[in-house]
C-alpha cells in the first residue's frame, strides 16, 4: 500500500458498524476549502480507514456546520493508502489538525532526528511530552510559552502544568500572583487542564527537558500565527526575541518566576490577570 501525502486531508473519528461518526462537519468543509481528499481512520480500530475522493465530499460543501455539526459516512475499507508510520503515532498523541497543518514538516529529515533524539533520552515516558498538542489549532483563543519545562519528575508535556500532586515552585509563585483577584480558597489548578479545556495552548519552548528544536517551534508559531489568537504570554526572559515571529492582537511578555526564586526574590506581577481578561479566561 501507498503512504498518504499532504493531497489527503486526515479526520480522526469512530466507526461504529458500517458509519463514521464523530467527524465535524467543519473538517468536511476544511478539507474542501483546501482542495483535499478526506482521509477518515480509526486509531483505535486497527487504524481502520477510508477515502474520500473531493469531487465525491464536494456535495457536502453547502452545509451550515452550525446547523449541522457532525456529518456521516458509510464505510469503505481503504485498499490503496495507508498513514506514515511516525503519522500514526502523532494522530494517537495530538489532534489532527496539528498533523494536517504541518504534514510535510513532520515527515521530515529533520523531525525525524528530533522524535529520535526523545526517544533515546533518558526522560521516561516520553510519549507523554505532546500532551499540550490535545486541542485543535483551529479551537485557539491564547496561548502561554514557557522558557523552562519541568524537570522529569513534574513534566507533563504542559507548559506549568504537571500531573504530580507537589505544586512546583514555580507554579506556586504564579498561584500568589493571582490569589488577591480570586475568590476565598481559589488555587491554581496544578494539572493545568482547566485552561486547555478555555482553548489556551500551553507550550514549552524545550517540548522535553533540555531537548530544544527551533524548526519544531517554528513550525508551530507558524500554525498558530493563523489562528488570530487574542493573547500569547511569553513566559521567560529568553523568550522576547520569540515577539517577531509572533501574530496575535496582543503579546505580553514577563520573566519566568523561576530565576527570580532562585535569587530570593519575590515574584511580582500582574501580567497573568492581564492574559486572563484579553482572552476572557479563569485560571
Amino acid at each position: 500500500m501507498k503512504e498518504i501525502t499532504n493531497k489527503f486531508y486526515i479526520v480522526c473519528a469512530e466507526l461504529r458498524g458500517n458509519i463514521w461518526t464523530n467527524i465535524h462537519t467543519s473538517d468536511v468543509l476544511e478539507a474542501i476549502k483546501q482542495e483535499k481528499n478526506l482521509y477518515v481512520v480509526d486509531m483505535y480500530q486497527g487504524k481502520t480507514a477510508s477515502t474520500y475522493p473531493l469531487f465525491e465530499i464536494d456535495k457536502y460543501s453547502t452545509i451550515n456546520p452550525i446547523d449541522f455539526p457532525y456529518t456521516y459516512l458509510i464505510y469503505e475499507q481503504e485498499q490503496e493508502f495507508v498513514l506514515p508510520q511516525v503519522i500514526q503515532f502523532l494522530l494517537l498523541k495530538m489532534h489532527f489538525n496539528w498533523v494536517n497543518e504541518a504534514f510535510d514538516y513532520f515527515n521530515s529529515t529533520d523531525f525525524e532526528e528530533f522524535y529520535k533524539s526523545i526517544q533515546a533520552s533518558e526522560i521516561p515516558n516520553y510519549v507523554d511530552r505532546w500532551n499540550a498538542f490535545v486541542i485543535s489549532p483551529y479551537e485557539l483563543r491564547g496561548m502561554i510559552i514557557s522558557e523552562f519545562a519541568y524537570p522529569n519528575l513534574y513534566h507533563a508535556g504542559i507548559a506549568l502544568g504537571t500531573f504530580e500532586k507537589q505544586k512546583p515552585i514555580s507554579l506556586v509563585a504564579i498561584e500568589n500572583t493571582l490569589k488577591d483577584s480570586k475568590p476565598f480558597g481559589w488555587n491554581f489548578q496544578t494539572d493545568c487542564i482547566n485552561l486547555m479545556v478555555q482553548k489556551i495552548l500551553l507550550l514549552n519552548k524545550e517540548l522535553v527537558h533540555g531537548i530544544y528544536n527551533e524548526k519544531f517551534l517554528n513550525t508551530i508559531l507558524n500554525i498558530v500565527n493563523k489562528q488570530h489568537l487574542k493573547a500569547v504570554l511569553l513566559l521567560g526572559e529568553g523568550l522576547y526575541p520569540l515577539k517577531q515571529s509572533i501574530e496575535c492582537e496582543a503579546i505580553l511578555f514577563e520573566e519566568h518566576p523561576l530565576p527570580i526564586l532562585k535569587s530570593k526574590r519575590e515574584y511580582k506581577t500582574d501580567v497573568f490577570l492581564k492574559f486572563e481578561q484579553l482572552t476572557n479566561i479563569q485560571f
